[in-house]
């Protein structure tokens, strides 16, 4: 952009200045602090902030003329000021609007490609501050910039047939897309920067299916955590080093300045419950250790299975803020990468916390997204089973971050959009990491199960019921019943904390004839038997439901 002044002291030297401010999410608790204190993501705080674009000097008739670069920054107007040094009023000041852009990398490449979708001049107010994605229109996820002046991206991987497809972004508060946002109040308008700039729509021509080898992806991007170190230079303190880790990892516990020779039970904290029955903090065993003369002691441990998020470990002696601080990390995994369709994958995670913003994981499949998961009633731990559908080919799962909870009053300085997939991870409250997985799917399926249907027939005359529901095949012939069910068994892998366990029921068959004698009217069997028939089957449903 080219800044110009006129009307200025001639000869001499002003500084430039962008009117801008910094933003940053407000997580707290409402009302008092207690143990079991859930915090919340309130709003989205920002402070006046003034950026130095340079410096210049009039000419002898009080002129000047810059070029500078647009600032990163969020969208909106910014102030842009001409001071001389240490002054704290503008001899001269114009306006700037910022807005907002969309673009992404590449435009073209087979199933499984991964693309890039940058975005800059992203909001941090009401109605700018999240930007929906849409891939072929499905919901994909949200963007959002509120710590990152405005800019952010991510990456996902295509998937559909040969041809065009279409990648679409949209403004929305506080849910999911608004898709007529030009036809909004003058408030929405102002600050989503509407029609041609929102929404977003671009191409991507998928070019082939891919490799002739599949080759299984498994990608995840983790943004830096760094706990805060308060650790006391002297008196009894623990320390835990790497203190950021996942299930599984061993990490080294040491203390020093204990009670020389003493045996000292060492400390966990963490949370038990969850958010609909309630939850309690707890102050469980961890080991007891033998410190040595030094009044030192060390030892390694595996990371448990538990809660991800901080967790403390201490000792009765220790020092104010001499506790451990070992913070748990997200991990994921699947025990499938091809299979027929209808195959059914397991997706383990571990390191799921107990706070609105950790608690669960939204999940993508063919980047549209399908429900969450939640794992704070396991401590942290999901199994997913999910059944993958599609042609055969390319297909991905992906696990996103996104927010259980929070504010819902409108108006409030919060986006307000709750269990739907963040794709900016880095721009997440709580620096949450993303997974991907790719699945192939090899050809039809090759088990009845997903094609079963149950049939309810019966020659009772003028009574003919025929059910299409999920399960077997149940036919009645009045008045005598024979009843043939056919259900093949699925073969499923758990891995619950520590075991592995396989289970393989097999097809199983059972044929039943049930031979009736009465006095009756012979048309009252086919009534008898149709509601056998019905309960039976309506039985089979009800228990076949997970």
């Amino acid at each position: 952009m080219i800044i110009t002044g006129t009307g200025l002291p001639p000869n001499t030297n002003l500084v430039l200045e962008w009117s801008t401010y910094n933003a940053t999410w407000d997580v707290a608790v409402i009302g008092a602090v207690t143990p079991t204190s859930v915090p919340q993501i309130l709003g989205i705080n920002t402070a006046p902030w003034e950026l130095v674009l340079g410096n210049v000097v009039t000419n002898a008739t009080g002129a000047f003329s810059r070029t500078v670069a647009v600032p990163v920054d969020n969208c909106g107007s910014h102030v842009i000021e001409v001071v001389a040094p240490g002054a704290k009023t503008a001899d001269a000041e114009a306006t700037f609007t910022s807005l907002p852009s969309f673009s992404f990398s590449p435009t073209s490449g087979p199933v499984g490609t991964p693309v890039t979708v940058y975005a800059t001049g992203m909001g941090a107010k009401l109605y700018a501050s999240a930007y929906h994605v849409l891939f072929d229109n499905e919901y994909l996820g949200y963007m959002t910039g509120i710590t990152t002046r405005g800019s952010g991206n991510f990456t996902f991987y295509v998937t559909g047939t040969m041809g065009i497809h279409t990648i679409s972004v949209y403004n929305g508060y506080p849910g999911p897309a608004y898709l007529n946002s030009q036809e909004g109040s003058a408030v929405g308008s102002v600050t989503s920067w509407d029609p041609p700039l929102i929404p977003f729509h671009g191409q991507f021509n998928i070019t082939g299916a891919g490799p002739l080898t599949f080759t299984p992806q498994a990608a995840v991007v983790r943004p830096e955590i760094t706990p805060k170190d308060t650790t006391p230079t002297s008196g009894a303190r623990i320390t835990v080093t790497p203190n950021v880790a996942t299930v599984g990892t061993v990490v080294n516990v040491t203390g020093l300045g204990f009670p020389p020779n003493t045996l000292t039970p060492l400390s966990w904290a963490t949370h038990v419950g969850n958010h609909l029955s309630g939850f309690n903090s707890s102050i469980d065993p961890l080991r007891s250790v033998m410190t040595s003369a030094a009044g030192s002691f060390s030892f390694s441990m595996k990371v448990p299975y538990e809660l991800g998020g901080p967790h403390n470990i201490t000792a009765s002696a220790v020092a104010p803020n001499g506790n451990a601080t070992l913070y748990i990390e997200r991990s994921a995994s699947i025990n499938a990468t091809q299979g027929p369709e209808g195959s059914q994958i397991v997706v383990s995670m571990t390191g799921l916390g107990w706070t609105y913003q950790d608690n669960i994981a939204a999940v993508d499949y063919d980047n549209s997204f399908i429900g969450y998961v939640c794992g704070f009633n396991t401590q942290g731990n999901i199994t997913l089973y999910l059944t993958v559908t599609g042609q055969p080919g390319y297909h991905t799962i992906d696990l996103y971050p996104a927010n259980y909870l929070g504010p819902t009053a409108p108006l409030t300085p919060s986006i307000a959009v709750y269990r739907y997939p963040i794709l900016t991870v880095g721009d997440d409250p709580y620096q949450l990491p993303m997974f991907h997985f790719s699945f192939q799917i090899t050809g039809p399926s090759t088990s009845a199960d997903s094609q079963n249907t149950a049939t309810v027939t019966s020659t009772a005359p003028g009574v003919t019921i025929t059910s299409t529901v999920p399960g077997p095949t149940v036919t009645s012939t009045a008045p005598g019943v024979t009843i043939t069910s056919t259900v093949p068994g699925p073969t499923i892998t758990s891995t619950p904390p520590g075991t592995t366990s396989t289970t393989t029921a097999t097809t199983t068959a059972a044929s039943t004839a049930v031979q009736t004698t009465s006095t009756v009217p012979t048309w009252t069997y086919g009534v008898m038997a149709v509601l056998l028939m019905a309960g039976f089957a309506m039985g089979y449903v009800v228990k076949r439901r997970p």
